[in-house]
Order: structure tokens, then sequence, then C-alpha cells
């Protein structure tokens, strides 16, 4: 018998697992709604000018590619802070949170999942039903009892989260974070730039802890960089160098916030436009519910067979929940999802 004999065949991961599928459909007419990227209206993932600006400016400063710290850069550590808690926040003045630069906010939610089992190892963990399914396993990895607790009406579709700064704003987005750090509640923040930065393939993002005190403060950080150190060692530079130089300066951080409030514009146009095209084709049911959702997503309300149906039929694909990115949506393919969407509702038995 071989090593290897007896592995077997993991599950596909129910959202890039999808994505693998998009790419081998040879439909003209195919529309990914599953994987939670923004692009433009031509359909293609755009590059910001204040990255590319602040892109620029570093390979002329010809900087050197040397190791990181642990816990990443310390500039860019300190501007994830003041992006998250305020400019003026005490706790920061105090020392009293801590940060870490991680690979997205994947590589955040493992940090501290494998730290909190260090701290708390009978602890169980409950995660938000719906939520991604890899936050679930990520705590079940690190050896945790996952629960779950509902927050979303599948009927009312009246509960809907929003990625920082593509809901109504950065500071209206960071509200519930902040009251988090007012109250002085220990909280864990995992934070990520993928989104928001359009950096995706870069894995930049951050893990933030808000402690009682600058010594407990200390020995936080000093195990959370163990826990690095056993991973990953230390992370890589580039796409951190770059949110850390746009949020640091002015003009940069100015022409960032621009392009964010275009890219929440286009959105809402097309959470209107696909409202409007429903009604159009028909669809037996009330969508206006998407215009109040906010963010990159909405729960559609369809359901898995209905899920199913407009990816076999008419090659659009979404998650079997029935979230749909709406961020993907452009003037060029919501008719074809909405004329789909009302004709799957329309022949549902």
């Amino acid at each position: 018998m071989t090593l290897f004999a007896t592995v077997e065949l993991a599950p596909r991961d129910p959202i890039l697992g999808l994505n693998e599928t998009f790419s081998a459909d040879t439909r003209p007419t195919k529309v990914n709604l599953g994987i939670g990227v923004y692009t433009n209206d031509e359909g293609r993932l755009p590059l910001l000018r204040a990255v590319r600006e602040a892109e620029k400016a570093r390979i002329e400063a010809a900087i050197p590619r040397g190791y990181l710290p642990i816990d990443g850069i310390a500039a860019y550590d300190a501007a994830v802070q003041k992006l998250l808690f305020g400019n003026a926040s005490p706790l920061i003045a105090q020392g009293r949170i801590v940060t870490a630069q991680s690979l997205g906010g994947t590589g955040a939610l493992k940090i501290g999942a494998d730290f909190l089992k260090r701290l708390k190892p009978n602890a169980k963990v409950a995660v938000s039903n719906p939520s991604w399914e890899n936050h679930r396993a990520i705590f079940q990895a690190a050896g945790f009892e996952v629960l779950s607790y509902p927050y979303y009406n599948a009927e009312t579709q009246n509960v809907d989260f929003a990625s920082l700064s593509f809901g109504a704003g950065i500071e209206e987005d960071a509200a519930a974070i902040r009251l988090f750090a007012e109250a002085g509640i220990n909280s864990f923040v995992a934070n990520s730039f993928s989104k928001s930065f359009s950096l995706y393939g870069e894995r930049v993002g951050a893990l933030s802890v808000i402690t009682s005190s600058q010594d407990e403060a200390k020995r936080v950080l000093s195990q959370l960089k163990q826990v690095i150190r056993c991973s990953y060692s230390n992370p890589p530079t580039h796409g951190a160098a770059l949110v850390a130089a746009i949020l640091s300066s002015p003009e940069l951080r100015t022409l960032w916030e621009e392009e964010l409030s275009e890219m929440r514009g286009r959105i809402l146009s097309m959470r209107s436009s696909l409202i409007t095209r429903l009604k159009q084709y028909g669809a037996k049911r009330d969508f206006n519910f998407i215009s109040r959702q906010r963010g990159m997503f909405s729960y559609s309300g369809l359901n898995a067979q209905q899920v199913e149906r407009l990816k076999a039929e008419f090659g659009i694909y979404a998650v079997s929940s029935g979230r749909i990115c709406v961020a993907a949506l452009n003037t060029k393919n919501v008719e074809v999802v909405a004329q789909a969407i009302a004709h799957v509702l329309d022949t549902t038995v």
C-alpha cells in the first residue's frame, strides 16, 4: 500500500469550487454571482487609481524586499487601528489595542482562532447562520466545538451586513466596531482590504485585539506573534505597504475614498436596476428588499433548487444559500440575470 492510498477526496469549497466550475463553463452569457469580487461595468476587476499611484511611488523608490517583523509593517498596523477605531480613539492612545498584519481576513480569523484555543481550550464558538462556511471550518480546525446562531430572516430579507466602506461609508460602517471598543469589551476584529482596495491576490488583512491595559496588550501581542511564527513566520510586504501608503497620505486617502464612493454608487445602481428588470419580467416575488440592503452582497431569497437551475439552464452562478454578489452585476448582464431569475421563479413547482 502506498503512503497516500487511503487519502480521501476532500469536498470542493462551496465558493471557490463554484468558481472553478464557472471557469470551465463555455457559455458566452455565463455570469458569476458567487464569488465576492467587485467588478466594473465592463465586468473587469479594477485597479484603483490610488493603488496605482502608491505602487508607482514604491517602485520608483526601489525599496529592498527584506523580511518583515512577525506582526507586519508597523505603519500598516497603526493605519489599520486608526481606520477601524478612529484617529482620536482613547484605546489607541492608551496602548490597549494590538494589531498584527495577516494573510487577508481568513488569515486573521485563523490567527485569532489558534490564539483563542490556547487561551480558552474548553470554550465553544458560535458562528452566525448564514455565514461563510470557511469561518466555521477555521474554528473547527482549531479544535473548537462550533455552534450557530440565526440573524437573518429569510422570509423578510431584513438583515444584510455590509463590508467596511461598501455599506454607507467608512465612518458609518465602522460604528459597530467602535461601539464595542468604547464599551471596553475585550474583542477581536478581523479585517480584510481585498475588496475595499481591490487587492484580492495580495492577501492584505489584519487582526486587532482590544485589551484592558497596555501590559495586557503586550502579552497578547507576544502570543499572537508566536502563533504567526508557527504558521507562516511573517507576512508579505507589497500589498500592506500600498495600503499603509494610501491611508497615510492625505492626497491618496482622498482619492481612495472618492473611488470607494464611485464603487458604492455603482452597486446601489445595480440593486435598483435588478429590481426594475425583475418587475419588468414579471417576477413572482417582491424584490424591493434588495434596495434596502447594503454592501456587495444580497440574500436573494432563492432556494438551493432554484440556484441550481440558474446554473444549469442559464449559466448564472450563485451560492446555494441564494446569496448573490450584486457588485458583479453590470449594465450588460443585469437583464440576463433578471430574466433568468423571473423564469426560474415562474416555473418552480
